[in-house]
């Protein structure tokens, strides 16, 4: 349980981050007003981020950023409301071909995207963290409960990405 205050989990500096095609899932379960950072592993300049997933408390809907932490930010954000209180999977899928995949409770969502696609390694990676992002001084905690993250240096399909929501 993050509490939304100052609850997080620093895994230190993960220098074999994935880039280019990836997978990141996690099942997660998050009040209307929870908003903020699920996973993060950022730039010491804090543009962009390798990979961040977080939610926006105004809109309910799910964010998941790539980016090289330089110059390239991509974000694709989920069409519906998934801060219901309710236990979702969540699985965000780089294809490697300008593409930034979510899927919740196994079925692919439809997203919006924005900004300019990069899978380019973050030259300087700082400390990933679960629950706020990683930059320093940060206050983006997550509100709510997260379990079974999983982080692939692949592009799972549909198919295994239902395989791993069912274990």
């Amino acid at each position: 349980l993050f509490d939304g205050t100052d609850d997080y989990i620093d895994l230190g500096i993960v220098s074999n981050m994935p880039t280019g095609t990836m997978t990141c899932t996690f099942w997660a379960k998050m009040p209307s007003n929870a908003g903020d950072a699920l996973f993060s592993n950022e730039g010491a300049g804090g543009y962009g981020a390798a990979i961040s997933t977080y939610t926006s408390a105004a809109t309910g809907k799910f964010n998941f950023r790539r980016g090289n932490a330089v110059d390239a930010e991509w974000t694709s954000t989920t069409s519906n409301d998934v801060m219901d209180n309710t236990w979702h999977h969540f699985a965000c899928v780089d294809t490697g071909s300008t593409a930034l995949d979510i899927y919740v409770d196994g079925i692919k969502n439809v997203v919006t995207t924005s900004g300019t696609y990069s899978s380019t390694a973050v030259a300087s990676p700082i400390n990933t963290k679960i629950g706020n992002l990683a930059r320093t001084g940060s206050s983006d905690y997550f509100d709510g409960h997260m379990c079974q993250v999983g982080l692939w240096s692949k592009a799972l399909t549909q198919a295994q990405i239902q395989s791993v929501m069912e274990k």
